[in-house]
């Protein structure tokens, strides 16, 4: 008989966001969600130390967790998670950076989304697919910031709520 092997994927969507239970860093808030990505994370790397060969894919919201709640109260996650991701093969996955429907976008709203996100972990697998778009994302984010600007312009006082 031959030999098996399990393999086990763990997935970590983080989302410090939570407008039903309250935005402050203690167990209410998403003080909890802190204390559970740094346990997860010392998981992972006792078992990298025991010589387990495991790794995570991490799925971060980006506005509220990345760039606002976990710098300001733990800054160490984030450097963990790239830390994790250069030395253990942990892979980031990206999510838009407005939140918006993704599949509804646009090329250039796509393209325009996922550039605005990529930079807060500092990813580098999509780096060189950037970078020779890069020329081509910018003249499209001038085309959609002019865009923008004229809906808004358009939009009707009663409208906004």
């Amino acid at each position: 008989m031959g030999e098996y092997h399990v393999h086990v994927g763990f997935g970590f969507h983080v989302n410090c966001y939570h407008s039903y239970r309250g935005d402050t860093c203690d167990k209410l808030g998403f003080g909890s969600d802190i204390r559970i990505i740094r346990h997860i994370i010392d998981t992972l790397d006792r078992c990298n130390q025991k010589g387990i060969p495991v790794k995570g894919t991490w799925d971060f919201e980006n506005a509220y967790s990345l760039e606002l709640i976990l710098p300001q109260y733990a800054p160490d996650i984030i450097e963990s998670v790239r830390r994790r991701q250069n030395l253990c093969g942990d892979e980031n996955i990206l999510m838009g950076y407005n939140n918006g429907a993704m599949s509804a976008m646009t090329e250039d709203e796509f393209m325009a989304s996922i550039k605005r996100a990529a930079p807060v972990l500092n990813v580098t697998r999509e780096k060189r697919a950037y970078e020779l778009s890069e020329k081509m994302i910018n003249l499209e984010e001038l085309e959609l910031q002019r865009r923008w600007e004229q809906k808004k312009h358009n939009v009707k006082e009663h409208e906004i709520w």
